[in-house]
């Protein structure tokens, strides 16, 4: 750690220039395809507030005959690094356990998952909260009206000011 809340990358992560496309494409993308039971789509769900249009992944894992929809994103700081490997971690759990609650998911529950909702800010030297804007994306949502309550000079310019607040509202919304 390098202060507060801010997070160095690790070492192999800059020497190799481990992009957010990178992550994707070596945690998430191997999983993509279909069988018999299963199947795995990507969609972009737009593009974030960087000049480079980080595009938001949506990663749907979907069994044939699923009873419950659970949607998980992470990302949203990505200092917070916790959040974006623990999500790894139970996914690759989930789809290679033949434990039997792993596998009770894999069979009955569909997964729509945002791996990273700040994906611009991942790609830096330093990870840290904002976006691509200097905005805290957490605390660009009006929640009960809240956000007039905030008085933080990078909760944004207003609610939903930021084009990630307005696809994860989107995406949970859909």
């Amino acid at each position: 750690p390098i202060g507060r809340n801010n997070v160095k990358r690790a070492d192999w992560a800059a020497e190799n220039k481990y992009t957010y496309y990178d992550f994707l494409a070596h945690y998430y993308d191997g999983y993509l395809g279909e069988n018999d039971n299963y199947s795995v789509t990507k969609r972009s769900r737009g593009s974030d507030a960087s000049k480079s249009g980080y595009e938001l992944c949506e990663y749907d894992f979907c069994p044939v005959n699923y009873k419950k929809v659970v949607m998980i994103s992470a990302g949203m700081n990505t200092c917070e690094t916790g959040a974006l490997w623990g999500l790894i971690t139970f996914i690759k759990a989930m789809m290679t356990s033949d434990e039997e609650g792993f596998k009770f998911l894999r069979e009955n529950v569909r997964f729509k998952i945002l791996p990273m909702i700040c994906p611009s800010s991942f790609d830096k030297d330093t990870l840290a909260y904002p976006n691509a804007n200097g905005v805290r994306i957490n605390k660009n949502f009006d929640y009960c009206r809240n956000w007039y309550n905030i008085s933080a000079p990078d909760k944004g310019d207003y609610p939903d000011s930021e084009v990630e607040s307005r696809i994860l509202k989107t995406w949970l919304n859909e």
